[in-house]
């Protein structure tokens, strides 16, 4: 205990100025066995940047102790030498912090720095690649940036004074991630969830929110199924068409899949959202809850005829779809094969813009027969004179089985052309969507309010319509089902709805802010948590024993 004591007293006194140690406000890069200093940092953010010097450290002892009246810390750490738990007490690091020496540590390195063993991070793709763990003042300049492109941040930080151990390490992507991962804690706060709760019981926008083992938010408004439920039956009207979407949309590390429908009271069939799923993993999972949800709101769709829905070739979702509604005929939407033959022809290094129009040209053309057989005699012709053996083959396998479910000769039964597969039309809900970008930087429940006034504003259009006002065409023989004396909704531009959802927004985050740290209920388990701390103090209780003991063999 003595011969302890001792070695403290003589370790505080290397934070004197008659001890001669450096006084360092960057952290030096590997520094060799026997090194001391004083690191002293002015700013918060690089108040442990020490820890990050180069080494694969692991701490594994903390012992408090007194120096007069003032309280101190001794840190120890032992070497990582490879994946998994291979370490090494051989080279060493220790560091004391002392509440006499405001904003300085001491830290110094002992043993033989040659056992050092260079290797990747245990969940890097190269294996090659050596991991260098970049500073957390970085990587909080990497989270803070949250407006910037991650090419503008890395750019900034590359180009400031080295000194820092972790710029030559330092990448794009890192940079990239770094800035999710703060947007991804953010969009999940305690405080982000509370505000996804109270929108559920005071919109009735919100439907489902599973939080594990990964988000999934299902979102739709009560009246608008009603709207599509009344245009089932009719015998005035075509049945109206579903079409599914989980892949044009994604808002950084969640995606956005929707459902809608073509509003067959209009002349031009427009686009209507009918519902949203925000989910962070594109599986099967998620899209068989969506689609049993669809069935347990619409059982109607058992009954009726000549339903169909249009969705990408995907087959968690074709599975989904064939589980839940196997009574309702789906079909391949056309536009995402003419997606998928535009990447092979790229990968068939087929890029000249004529020769690529050519082929875009021939699949319309296929596709717009007048039935399966004289889709079947023109595709021969393409075969054999016209298109690339590659070509040929990728369309064999991966497209020709599916012209049954694309093709006019299968759409024109049901009322439709294959302009009614085209959701790209001027204003509609999909063009909405894309000219809004502010929501890749918004929580979740922002997402949600955003979607909401979306939904809200298209349902508008088609209230407006109905009057004979607006953009929508009301067919003919429905010009006088609809009473004017209903009240009419403004007429809103894709511009105003984008300036008051982002007005709305501001006002919303301002607000939060103001409330920050307002005790909000949830409900954490405390005996977990207590078990967990109990097994890490006893673990470090055993290290300092063990590290106390080589100290004084040494």
């Amino acid at each position: 205990m003595a011969n302890k004591m001792q070695r403290y007293e003589a370790q505080m006194r290397l934070f004197e100025p008659e001890a001669n140690l450096p006084v360092l406000s960057e952290v030096p890069l590997r520094p060799k066995a026997g090194f001391q200093y004083l690191y002293k940092w002015d700013s918060t953010t690089k108040r442990k940047d020490w820890r990050a010097d180069g080494y694969r450290w692991r701490q594994n002892a903390t012992v408090k102790f007194k120096h007069g009246e003032a309280n101190c810390k001794r840190y120890y750490f032992k070497l990582k030498v490879g994946p998994g738990n291979d370490y090494t007490n051989d080279f060493s690091k220790h560091a004391i912090e002392c509440s006499l020496y405001d904003k300085q540590l001491l830290i110094w390195y002992q043993g033989d720095d040659s056992v050092v063993v260079d290797f990747s991070h245990g969940n890097a793709k190269d294996t090659e690649k050596e991991f260098r763990r970049t500073t957390p003042s970085i990587l909080s300049q990497m989270k803070t940036d949250k407006e910037k492109l991650p090419l503008e941040v890395y750019s900034e930080l590359a180009q400031q004074p080295e000194g820092d151990t972790m710029d030559a390490s330092l990448s794009i992507q890192q940079t990239h991630n770094g800035r999710n991962s703060a947007r991804k804690t953010e969009r999940l706060s305690l405080d982000t969830l509370c505000n996804l709760h109270e929108l559920r019981s005071e919109t009735h926008f919100v439907s489902d929110i599973h939080l594990a083992p990964s988000l999934l938010v299902i979102c739709f408004k009560t009246n608008t199924i009603e709207e599509f439920k009344h245009l089932f039956h009719r015998e005035d009207l075509f049945t109206p068409y579903l079409s599914y979407d989980s892949s044009t949309f994604q808002m950084d590390e969640y995606h956005l899949s929707i459902l809608t429908y073509r509003q067959t009271e209009f002349e031009d069939l427009p686009v209507t959202p009918l519902m949203y799923m925000i989910h962070e993993e594109k599986t099967e999972k998620a899209h068989n809850f969506f689609f049993m949800r669809l069935n347990e709101l619409i059982p109607e769709l058992k009954t009726a005829e000549t339903m169909i829905v249009a969705t990408e070739n995907d087959e968690a979702i074709v599975n989904a779809v064939q589980k839940y509604i196997p009574h309702v005929t789906m079909f391949r939407n056309w536009q995402h094969a003419l997606q998928d033959i535009n990447k092979i022809l790229q990968n068939l290094e087929i890029t000249d813009c004529q020769e690529v129009k050519e082929y875009e040209s021939d699949f319309i053309r296929l596709l717009d027969q007048e039935s399966c057989g004289d889709y079947k005699s023109i595709l021969a012709q393409m075969y054999l004179k016209k298109w690339k053996r590659d070509f040929s083959n990728y369309f064999d396998e991966h497209i020709d089985g599916h012209m049954n479910r694309m093709g006019a000769w299968a759409l024109r039964p049901f009322g439709l052309s294959l302009d009614a597969i085209d959701c790209s039309s001027n204003e509609s809900l999909y063009s909405t969507l894309k000219r809004f970008d502010g929501w890749k930087s918004y929580t979740i429940d922002m997402m949600v309010i955003c979607l909401m006034r979306i939904d809200e504003f298209f349902m508008d259009k088609i209230t407006r319509g109905r009057l004979g006002l607006g953009d929508y065409a009301l067919r003919d023989h429905l010009s006088e089902t609809y009473s004017h004396e209903d009240a009419v909704p403004d007429a809103v531009s894709v511009e105003q709805l984008i300036n008051s959802i982002e007005c709305e927004t501001k006002s919303r985050r301002n607000m939060r802010k103001r409330m920050t740290g307002t005790k909000r209920p949830f409900l954490v388990d405390l005996e977990i948590k207590e078990e967990t701390e109990k097994r890490r103090q006893i673990s470090q209780a055993v290290d300092t024993v063990v590290q106390e003991l080589l100290e004084d063999e040494a």
